[in-house]
């Protein structure tokens, strides 16, 4: 079952947390508990509620919710990372990103990823990073020597690049 029409985005709010808790407990359900044996599958029921609470007005922290009505069916969180003596870039970082399964493919992740760009672009990060939970999170590049995630999927690598990232 397909659900189109009234399905917005938004940053989130304090009455959304108990909707991204049950958002980050899909995900973990789904992928980072199952795919990464170091990873407190447990976490979302746990510590989720106080994460976002914490993280939902800090400036340099994105949460958005995903509606249907007044349901929440997806979210997505990402964050600054400001420019270092280290890193010279201001880095936005797409830390997870969840639609609910009856929702998905019906635009709610691309307005969620749409969002989230246009928030890296207005805080003026130079370079769009994903992350998630597997156990090879990083590796070096044969060329270059560089550090990338060798876990994001090739599609976000080719969404990161039609956007202008590299």
């Amino acid at each position: 079952m397909k659900r189109h029409g009234r399905n917005r985005c938004s940053e989130g709010h304090p009455a959304d947390i108990p909707g991204l808790v049950q958002c980050a407990a899909g995900l973990f359900a789904e992928d980072s508990g199952t795919r990464d044996k170091t990873i407190d599958a447990e976490w979302p029921a746990k510590h989720a509620a106080q994460r976002f609470s914490e993280t939902i007005s800090d400036p340099a922290r994105l949460v958005l919710a995903a509606r249907h009505a007044a349901d929440v069916i997806g979210s997505l969180s990402g964050v600054l990372e400001a420019t270092t003596a280290m890193r010279l870039i201001r880095v936005a970082t797409l830390t997870s990103i969840y639609v609910y399964l009856p929702y998905r493919r019906s635009g709610v992740g691309a307005r969620l990823w749409n969002k989230f760009r246009a928030w890296a672009q207005e805080m003026n990060a130079t370079r769009i990073a994903v992350t998630g939970h597997t156990p090879r999170t990083l590796q070096p590049s044969a060329s270059t020597g560089a550090l990338h995630s060798c876990h994001t999927p090739l599609r976000w690598r080719r969404a990161l690049r039609r956007a202008g990232y590299r």
